[in-house]
């Protein structure tokens, strides 16, 4: 068997993977402007405190949102560009980026409803 020449199930896969890719990152960009909406919510609501300082001066200069959401879509454009060369780095990396956030999220929701029963 030749390196141009994978197996059925192998080739079926990377199709399968490949054709659900741009949906993964729609989600990704999705979960990080989520994230962006439920932070900035938190912070002006003064139910938390932001600890990155760089973040925080984001804050302070009102363009929080329209910078987290240009820093999304350039990740998912630059996952993109990488997946035309590389499509199973572009995929872990994806998939572990949704896993962050998506973790990052749960636990601001959890403050979020912890703050408000309590």
């Amino acid at each position: 068997m030749t390196l141009s020449r994978l197996p059925d199930g192998i080739s079926n896969l990377n199709r399968r993977l490949s054709r659900y890719f741009p949906a993964c990152l729609a989600l990704m960009v999705l979960l990080q402007v989520a994230d962006c909406v439920l932070t900035l919510h938190m912070v002006s609501g003064g139910m938390v405190k932001e600890g990155n300082g760089l973040v925080r001066s984001l804050f302070l200069s009102n363009n929080y949102l329209l910078i987290k959401v240009a820093g999304a879509v350039v990740c998912g454009l630059a996952l993109w560009a990488l997946s035309r060369r590389f499509l199973k780095l572009a995929q872990i990396t994806n998939y572990l980026i949704i896993a962050l956030y998506g973790a990052v999220l749960l636990w601001n929701t959890g403050i979020v409803f912890s703050r408000v029963i309590l």
